[in-house]
């Protein structure tokens, strides 16, 4: 059963260490015309999070964990009551 694992190990470590990650993110033309109209706003919003973050890392002395869910609205995604 261990050795079944190392060649799962052994794939997450070429990618971990991969500059796969570190390449430039190249946006699509929808993108570049939302960023012509909301640019400003988002640099606003930008701003209000990093500080908000920068508060909270301060009065934790670490950064906080953030976890974003996103779903569709569907009936799956519903909660059961």
């Amino acid at each position: 059963m261990r050795f079944r694992a190392l060649p799962i190990l052994a794939v997450i470590a070429v990618f971990a260490t991969s500059p796969l990650g570190a390449a430039e993110i190249i946006h699509d033309a929808e993108y570049y015309v939302l960023e012509a109209q909301h640019g400003e706003r988002w640099a606003a919003q930008d701003a209000e999070i990093s500080a908000k973050l920068k508060a909270l890392r301060e009065k934790h002395g670490a950064p906080p964990n953030i976890i974003h869910v996103m779903c569709r609205r569907t009936g799956a995604s519903r909660p059961r009551t």
